[in-house]
């Protein structure tokens, strides 16, 4: 066997095998002749984006390119990779040139919706993604699941709720198999608390895919919503996923299930630490059973309150037009009174003031991790590597409140003041802390703290920290108080 023959041989074995970080070492060692052997290329430059190298294997599909122009099939790669490294105006073109001789292709239509989604033209990518499925093959289970689950996510993320059941009803006669379908149309009811719908949908979604767990949890948070606790307890018990362990205590607590609880947050305290709903439930605890809070996570949250005046009023303004032009579902907050929150994140939509406005909370944020960080406490010690940013509004009118409760998804929370309205009262609007929660019974005098903002003013605090609004009954010019609330998630 020759060299090349040898090399060729040794670069399709290790593909087989995915080791591709070892193909990618190989690459030196190519002859002229393989260098141009579109097999070999294609081979490479698949390696390198399952490596993550995006722009590397630009070049290699450009030179497949290169070498036989009449290849269609680069384009795709090429438009992907282009997609991938956010060039959307590349990718688009070539995404359409390869669906110029390949009009039945479901996998153009769909890069072409991401693409889409990406740079906030959302009708182009419902168009291109219901073209996606229309010549998807229903025998293609994988390919059904993925595509409805980036097709109904993007819509829950962009707040489009009514369009995301609307898509899901018309999606699930043509894919009655689909368990993502049915999943996503169980959350969907269960958030408009159309409970019936929900259960239907959950249990069909779990008939159908009975080992997956992200599905058997939401399940179980619908049960513990719906009052059947029992049934929560064992689906909790059972799985190992998300906050599966937090809510497994937090049921044995609300079910007076004293001992239980006592023995599982001890548990928790050292191989279960810095969960934020533990952390909350544990310091309302403190206060119930007169004990210390050993919990992990942030034991005196009142000292990381942190407030802060960005200015900005030209893009306060223009972040206050775009909410109000905004066509976005409500979603159902039970806590909330005489007000509205929307739905999905507002940071997902393409938006230049809203994208602003993002960059100012995060140099906030890192304000606030530098302001602490020689303090003790597990949250600053063990600051997330990796998160995201999500944000909503919360439009409240005269009388407007909403109760206690906290973000058990974030690890840091906060709220940018929009508009503020103007009372005679101090306490009327304003942000008030404490450690009660409406998941459990109301504790009298426990200790608050409240913080009456101004317009273009921001606070930030940890997720586990209990907070409500406290109500404005007269306004001296019928205002409203619009906030921008977000959390800072770990991924």
């Amino acid at each position: 066997m020759t060299k090349s023959k040898e090399i060729y041989y040794k670069i399709s074995e290790l593909y087989k095998k995915g080791k591709y970080s070892e193909i990618n070492k190989i690459n030196e060692l190519l002859d002229d002749n393989l260098k141009n052997d579109i097999e070999i290329l294609n081979i490479l430059g698949t390696s390198l984006i399952h490596e993550k190298s995006f722009y590397k294997a630009i070049e290699i599909f450009q030179k497949i390119k290169s070498i036989n122009p009449k290849d269609n099939k680069v384009n795709i790669n090429l438009g992907n990779l282009y997609r991938l490294t956010r060039q959307y105006e590349l990718a688009l073109k070539f995404f359409n040139d390869f669906a110029q001789s390949n009009q039945d292709s479901y996998q153009v239509y769909y890069n072409l919706a991401l693409t889409y989604i990406s740079i906030g033209k959302i009708d182009l990518a419902i168009e291109n993604f219901d073209l996606s499925l229309k010549y998807l093959s229903s025998e293609n289970k994988n390919l059904i699941n993925q595509i409805c689950e980036h097709y109904i996510g993007n819509l829950i993320n962009l707040g489009l709720n009514d369009k995301a059941i609307e898509t899901s009803n018309k999606l699930i006669l043509k894919f009655p198999n689909s368990f993502i379908l049915h999943w996503r149309l169980a959350n969907l009811y269960t958030w408009s608390n159309k409970e019936d719908k929900a259960e239907k949908f959950y249990k069909k979604a779990i008939n159908i895919e009975p080992q997956n767990e992200p599905l058997k949890f939401d399940f179980a948070v619908w049960c513990k919503k719906n009052g059947k606790n029992d049934d929560a307890i064992e689906l909790f018990k059972s799985i190992k996923f998300g906050q599966s362990r937090a809510l497994y205590i937090m049921t044995l607590f609300q079910l007076d299930r004293y001992d239980e609880f006592q023995d599982e947050i001890l548990k928790a305290c050292s191989n279960y630490k810095g969960n934020r709903l533990l952390a909350n439930l544990n310091k309302y605890a403190s206060y119930l059973f007169n004990q210390d809070d050993q919990y992990p996570f942030c034991k005196n949250p009142f000292d990381f309150i942190y407030t802060n005046n960005i200015g900005q009023e030209d893009l306060i303004n223009n972040v206050l037009k775009k909410i109000d032009s905004m066509e976005i579902n409500p979603t159902n907050q039970k806590l909330l009174k005489n007000g509205v929150q929307s739905s999905g994140n507002l940071f997902q939509l393409k938006s230049s003031s809203l994208n602003k406005l993002r960059e100012i909370i995060m140099t906030e944020i890192e304000l606030y991790k530098n302001q602490f960080s020689k303090k003790s406490e597990y949250f600053i010690e063990n600051w997330p590597k990796d998160s995201t940013l999500k944000s909503w509004y919360i439009n409240l009118k005269e009388g407007g409140t909403l109760d206690y409760h906290i973000h058990h998804d974030g690890w840091i929370s906060g709220t940018v003041y929009l508009e503020v309205p103007k009372t005679d009262k101090e306490i009327e609007g304003s942000i008030q802390f404490g450690f009660n929660n409406v998941n459990y019974k109301f504790l009298k005098d426990l200790p608050t703290r409240t913080f009456k903002p101004k317009s273009s003013d921001i606070v930030i605090f940890p997720s586990s920290l209990s907070h409500r609004v406290n109500p404005f009954q007269e306004t001296k010019n019928n205002d409203r108080r619009v906030s921008l609330a977000f959390d800072l998630i770990p991924i």
